[in-house]
Protein backbone atom coordinates (compact mmCIF):
# COMPACT_ATOMS: atom_id res chain seq x y z
CA UNK A 1 0.00 0.00 0.00
CA UNK A 2 1.26 3.52 -0.63
CA UNK A 3 2.77 5.39 2.31
CA UNK A 4 0.99 8.47 3.64
CA UNK A 5 2.29 11.88 2.58
CA UNK A 6 4.54 13.60 5.15
CA UNK A 7 3.49 16.89 6.83
CA UNK A 8 5.79 19.38 6.60
CA UNK A 9 21.21 36.51 53.62
CA UNK A 10 24.44 37.45 54.98
CA UNK A 11 26.00 36.39 58.32
CA UNK A 12 29.23 37.18 60.12
CA UNK A 13 29.32 33.75 61.66
CA UNK A 14 31.52 31.22 60.01
CA UNK A 15 29.61 28.01 59.32
CA UNK A 16 30.78 24.87 61.04
CA UNK A 17 31.45 21.95 58.69
CA UNK A 18 29.54 18.84 59.68
CA UNK A 19 28.91 15.48 58.12
CA UNK A 20 25.17 15.43 57.61
CA UNK A 21 23.44 12.09 57.17
CA UNK A 22 20.41 12.42 54.86
CA UNK A 23 17.14 11.57 56.57
CA UNK A 24 16.38 9.20 53.73
CA UNK A 25 19.42 7.12 54.73
CA UNK A 26 18.09 6.51 58.24
CA UNK A 27 15.71 3.68 59.09
CA UNK A 28 12.40 4.94 60.42
CA UNK A 29 10.67 3.95 63.63
CA UNK A 30 8.00 2.27 61.56
CA UNK A 31 10.46 -0.10 59.94
CA UNK A 32 12.48 -0.67 63.13
CA UNK A 33 9.27 -2.08 64.60
CA UNK A 34 8.82 -4.31 61.57
CA UNK A 35 12.23 -5.49 60.31
CA UNK A 36 10.56 -8.01 58.02
CA UNK A 37 9.13 -5.18 55.93
CA UNK A 38 11.00 -5.37 52.63
CA UNK A 39 8.57 -3.28 50.63
CA UNK A 40 9.99 -0.31 48.74
CA UNK A 41 7.23 1.61 47.00
CA UNK A 42 7.44 3.45 43.69
CA UNK A 43 7.88 7.19 43.35
CA UNK A 44 5.62 9.53 41.42
CA UNK A 45 8.39 10.42 39.01
CA UNK A 46 10.94 11.86 41.43
CA UNK A 47 14.47 10.57 41.05
CA UNK A 48 16.53 9.55 44.05
CA UNK A 49 19.74 11.52 43.45
CA UNK A 50 22.58 12.48 45.74
CA UNK A 51 24.15 15.96 45.47
CA UNK A 52 27.05 14.35 43.55
CA UNK A 53 24.66 13.08 40.84
CA UNK A 54 24.54 9.58 42.21
CA UNK A 55 21.37 7.53 42.50
CA UNK A 56 20.17 4.31 44.06
CA UNK A 57 18.97 1.36 42.01
CA UNK A 58 17.46 -1.74 43.57
CA UNK A 59 16.61 -5.32 42.70
CA UNK A 60 18.96 -8.11 41.64
CA UNK A 61 18.51 -7.81 37.88
CA UNK A 62 19.07 -4.04 37.87
CA UNK A 63 22.24 -4.27 39.96
CA UNK A 64 23.55 -7.24 37.99
CA UNK A 65 23.11 -5.57 34.60
CA UNK A 66 24.82 -2.33 35.58
CA UNK A 67 27.74 -4.39 36.91
CA UNK A 68 27.93 -6.20 33.59
CA UNK A 69 27.69 -3.15 31.34
CA UNK A 70 29.15 -0.24 33.38
CA UNK A 71 30.95 -1.62 36.45
CA UNK A 72 32.83 1.65 37.06
CA UNK A 73 29.50 3.38 37.75
CA UNK A 74 28.89 1.19 40.82
CA UNK A 75 30.12 2.89 43.97
CA UNK A 76 28.67 0.72 46.72
CA UNK A 77 26.32 -2.24 47.10
CA UNK A 78 24.17 -2.83 50.17
CA UNK A 79 22.94 -6.39 50.78
CA UNK A 80 20.71 -7.41 53.67
CA UNK A 81 22.23 -9.64 56.34
CA UNK A 82 19.04 -11.67 56.07
CA UNK A 83 19.80 -12.34 52.41
CA UNK A 84 21.83 -15.46 53.17
CA UNK A 85 20.38 -17.69 50.46
CA UNK A 86 22.71 -16.95 47.56
CA UNK A 87 21.00 -17.66 44.28
CA UNK A 88 22.75 -17.55 40.91
CA UNK A 89 22.16 -13.83 40.40
CA UNK A 90 23.51 -12.88 43.82
CA UNK A 91 26.62 -14.99 43.24
CA UNK A 92 27.19 -13.18 39.92
CA UNK A 93 26.71 -9.82 41.61
CA UNK A 94 29.29 -10.62 44.29
CA UNK A 95 31.77 -11.93 41.73
CA UNK A 96 31.44 -8.89 39.45
CA UNK A 97 31.57 -6.51 42.43
CA UNK A 98 34.86 -8.10 43.48
CA UNK A 99 36.29 -7.72 39.97
CA UNK A 100 35.24 -4.07 39.72
CA UNK A 101 36.40 -3.30 43.29
CA UNK A 102 32.91 -2.07 44.21
CA UNK A 103 32.40 -1.92 47.97
CA UNK A 104 29.90 -4.48 49.29
CA UNK A 105 28.35 -3.93 52.70
CA UNK A 106 26.01 -6.28 54.56
CA UNK A 107 23.41 -4.32 56.49
CA UNK A 108 20.13 -4.89 58.35
CA UNK A 109 16.91 -4.80 56.34
CA UNK A 110 16.00 -1.51 58.03
CA UNK A 111 19.02 0.17 56.42
CA UNK A 112 17.98 -0.74 52.86
CA UNK A 113 14.34 0.09 53.48
CA UNK A 114 15.44 3.43 54.93
CA UNK A 115 17.65 4.25 51.95
CA UNK A 116 14.69 3.88 49.61
CA UNK A 117 11.92 5.14 51.83
CA UNK A 118 11.78 8.89 51.22
CA UNK A 119 11.33 8.88 47.46
CA UNK A 120 9.91 5.41 46.91
CA UNK A 121 8.10 4.11 49.98
CA UNK A 122 5.05 6.39 49.91
CA UNK A 123 3.21 5.61 46.68
CA UNK A 124 2.69 1.87 46.19
CA UNK A 125 4.30 -1.48 46.85
CA UNK A 126 7.55 -2.77 45.40
CA UNK A 127 10.05 -5.33 46.66
CA UNK A 128 13.74 -4.38 46.72
CA UNK A 129 14.87 -8.03 47.05
CA UNK A 130 17.32 -7.13 49.78
CA UNK A 131 19.82 -5.33 47.55
CA UNK A 132 20.49 -1.68 46.68
CA UNK A 133 23.41 -0.14 44.79
CA UNK A 134 24.62 3.45 44.80
CA UNK A 135 25.72 4.26 41.26
CA UNK A 136 26.87 7.25 39.28
CA UNK A 137 23.77 8.46 37.45
CA UNK A 138 23.92 8.22 33.68
CA UNK A 139 22.05 11.12 32.02
CA UNK A 140 19.84 10.61 29.01
CA UNK A 141 21.32 11.14 25.55
CA UNK A 142 20.82 14.28 23.46
CA UNK A 143 18.68 13.99 20.33
CA UNK A 144 21.16 15.24 17.72
CA UNK A 145 24.10 13.11 18.92
CA UNK A 146 21.88 10.04 19.19
CA UNK A 147 20.55 10.47 15.63
CA UNK A 148 24.11 10.66 14.32
CA UNK A 149 24.99 7.48 16.21
CA UNK A 150 22.14 5.44 14.67
CA UNK A 151 22.34 6.80 11.11
CA UNK A 152 24.47 3.96 9.78
CA UNK A 153 22.16 1.32 11.32
CA UNK A 154 19.11 2.90 9.70
CA UNK A 155 20.86 3.22 6.32
CA UNK A 156 22.12 -0.37 6.35
CA UNK A 157 18.93 -2.04 7.58
CA UNK A 158 16.39 0.20 5.83
CA UNK A 159 14.30 -0.18 8.98
CA UNK A 160 14.56 0.23 12.71
CA UNK A 161 12.19 1.03 15.56
CA UNK A 162 12.17 4.00 17.94
CA UNK A 163 9.59 4.36 20.74
CA UNK A 164 8.52 7.85 21.87
CA UNK A 165 6.60 8.44 25.09
CA UNK A 166 4.10 11.31 25.14
CA UNK A 167 3.33 12.30 28.76
CA UNK A 168 3.59 8.76 30.16
CA UNK A 169 4.52 9.25 33.81
CA UNK A 170 3.77 5.96 35.55
CA UNK A 171 7.16 4.54 36.50
CA UNK A 172 6.08 0.91 36.17
CA UNK A 173 4.86 1.52 32.62
CA UNK A 174 8.03 3.41 31.71
CA UNK A 175 10.19 0.57 32.97
CA UNK A 176 8.10 -2.04 31.18
CA UNK A 177 8.25 -0.08 27.90
CA UNK A 178 12.04 0.21 28.16
CA UNK A 179 12.17 -3.56 28.59
CA UNK A 180 9.93 -4.05 25.54
CA UNK A 181 12.13 -1.68 23.53
CA UNK A 182 15.29 -3.60 24.38
CA UNK A 183 13.80 -7.01 23.58
CA UNK A 184 12.60 -5.69 20.21
CA UNK A 185 16.05 -4.32 19.40
CA UNK A 186 14.79 -0.72 19.35
CA UNK A 187 17.23 2.01 18.40
CA UNK A 188 16.08 4.17 21.31
CA UNK A 189 13.32 5.41 23.61
CA UNK A 190 12.46 9.13 23.61
CA UNK A 191 11.46 11.00 26.78
CA UNK A 192 10.35 14.64 27.17
CA UNK A 193 12.77 16.93 28.98
CA UNK A 194 10.57 17.32 32.06
CA UNK A 195 11.48 13.71 32.94
CA UNK A 196 14.59 15.25 34.55
CA UNK A 197 17.30 13.54 32.55
CA UNK A 198 17.65 10.36 34.60
CA UNK A 199 15.53 7.21 34.78
CA UNK A 200 14.00 6.70 38.23
CA UNK A 201 14.96 3.75 40.46
CA UNK A 202 11.46 2.28 40.07
CA UNK A 203 11.55 2.37 36.26
CA UNK A 204 15.06 0.91 36.33
CA UNK A 205 13.90 -1.94 38.58
CA UNK A 206 10.93 -2.77 36.33
CA UNK A 207 13.13 -2.55 33.22
CA UNK A 208 15.13 -5.38 34.79
CA UNK A 209 18.42 -4.09 33.39
CA UNK A 210 17.15 -3.18 29.92
CA UNK A 211 17.80 0.53 30.59
CA UNK A 212 21.53 -0.28 30.56
CA UNK A 213 21.34 -1.43 26.93
CA UNK A 214 18.70 0.47 24.95
CA UNK A 215 19.59 4.15 24.24
CA UNK A 216 17.42 6.53 26.30
CA UNK A 217 17.03 9.95 24.69
CA UNK A 218 15.87 13.25 26.17
CA UNK A 219 14.03 15.69 23.91
CA UNK A 220 13.11 19.27 24.70
CA UNK A 221 9.98 19.30 22.55
CA UNK A 222 8.39 16.11 21.29
CA UNK A 223 6.87 17.70 18.18
CA UNK A 224 10.22 19.14 17.17
CA UNK A 225 11.89 15.79 17.83
CA UNK A 226 9.40 13.95 15.64
CA UNK A 227 9.93 16.40 12.79
CA UNK A 228 13.70 15.98 13.16
CA UNK A 229 13.28 12.22 12.91
CA UNK A 230 11.16 12.63 9.78
CA UNK A 231 14.03 14.54 8.20
CA UNK A 232 16.32 11.67 9.20
CA UNK A 233 14.14 9.24 7.21
CA UNK A 234 11.72 7.94 9.84
CA UNK A 235 7.96 7.58 9.48
CA UNK A 236 5.82 8.30 12.54
CA UNK A 237 2.91 6.13 13.68
CA UNK A 238 0.86 7.15 16.71
CA UNK A 239 -1.22 4.84 18.85
CA UNK A 240 -4.90 5.71 18.38
CA UNK A 241 -7.64 4.95 20.93
CA UNK A 242 -10.47 5.33 18.42
CA UNK A 243 -11.93 2.00 17.15
CA UNK A 244 -12.87 3.81 13.93
CA UNK A 245 -9.19 4.31 13.10
CA UNK A 246 -7.18 2.05 10.78
CA UNK A 247 -5.98 -1.17 12.46
CA UNK A 248 -2.26 -0.56 12.89
CA UNK A 249 -1.18 -3.89 11.37
CA UNK A 250 -2.68 -2.91 8.02
CA UNK A 251 0.16 -0.46 7.45
CA UNK A 252 3.21 -1.76 5.61
CA UNK A 253 6.36 -1.37 7.73
CA UNK A 254 8.75 -3.25 5.43
CA UNK A 255 11.95 -1.24 4.90
CA UNK A 256 10.33 1.60 6.83
CA UNK A 257 12.30 3.19 9.73
CA UNK A 258 9.49 3.76 12.22
CA UNK A 259 8.85 5.86 15.32
CA UNK A 260 6.06 4.45 17.47
CA UNK A 261 4.49 7.20 19.61
CA UNK A 262 2.54 6.11 22.67
CA UNK A 263 0.26 8.39 24.68
CA UNK A 264 -0.75 8.23 28.32
CA UNK A 265 -3.49 5.90 29.49
CA UNK A 266 -6.89 7.58 29.49
CA UNK A 267 -5.86 10.66 27.49
CA UNK A 268 -3.92 9.05 24.66
CA UNK A 269 -1.83 11.24 22.38
CA UNK A 270 -2.06 15.01 22.68
CA UNK A 271 -3.73 16.53 19.58
CA UNK A 272 -0.55 18.37 18.61
CA UNK A 273 1.44 15.12 18.71
CA UNK A 274 -1.22 13.20 16.80
CA UNK A 275 -1.13 15.84 14.05
CA UNK A 276 2.63 15.34 13.71
CA UNK A 277 2.19 11.64 12.98
CA UNK A 278 2.18 10.28 9.42
CA UNK A 279 -0.16 7.47 10.46
CA UNK A 280 -2.49 6.70 13.35
CA UNK A 281 -3.20 3.07 14.18
CA UNK A 282 -5.64 1.27 16.45
CA UNK A 283 -5.23 -2.12 18.14
CA UNK A 284 -8.46 -4.08 17.50
CA UNK A 285 -9.78 -5.75 20.66
CA UNK A 286 -12.21 -8.64 20.71
CA UNK A 287 -13.22 -8.89 24.36
CA UNK A 288 -15.61 -6.91 26.53
CA UNK A 289 -12.90 -4.57 27.91
CA UNK A 290 -11.85 -2.19 25.17
CA UNK A 291 -8.64 -0.88 26.71
CA UNK A 292 -5.06 -1.98 27.28
CA UNK A 293 -2.28 -1.05 29.65
CA UNK A 294 0.04 1.27 27.72
CA UNK A 295 3.06 -1.01 28.18
CA UNK A 296 1.06 -3.96 26.85
CA UNK A 297 -0.15 -1.91 23.88
CA UNK A 298 3.44 -0.87 23.17
CA UNK A 299 4.55 -4.50 23.16
CA UNK A 300 1.82 -5.52 20.70
CA UNK A 301 2.53 -2.72 18.25
CA UNK A 302 6.32 -2.92 18.55
CA UNK A 303 6.28 -6.66 17.87
CA UNK A 304 4.20 -6.27 14.71
CA UNK A 305 6.36 -3.44 13.38
CA UNK A 306 9.65 -5.26 13.96
CA UNK A 307 8.27 -8.57 12.63
CA UNK A 308 7.24 -6.90 9.38
CA UNK A 309 10.60 -5.13 9.12
CA UNK A 310 12.52 -8.39 9.54
CA UNK A 311 10.32 -10.58 7.36
CA UNK A 312 11.18 -10.61 3.63
CA UNK A 313 8.32 -9.25 1.58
Amino acid sequence: MPYPTKKKSKSNHRPVKRDIVPKSALPTTKHRRNPANQIAKPSKGKVLIDKDSSQYIYGKNSVLEVLKKSPKRVQKIYITRENQVRDKRLEQILELAKESLALVQYVPIQKITGLLEKEIAEAGDYIHQGIVALITAEPLLGLEDWIKSIKSQVDQNSGGLVIALDEITDQHNIGAIIRVAETMGALGVLFPKHRGGIISPVASKVASGADKYVPLVQVGNMNTALNTLKQAGFWIIGSECNPEATPFYQYDFHNLPTVLVMGSEGKGLRPSIASSCDMLGYIPMYGQIQSLNVATATAIMAYEIVTQQKTPK
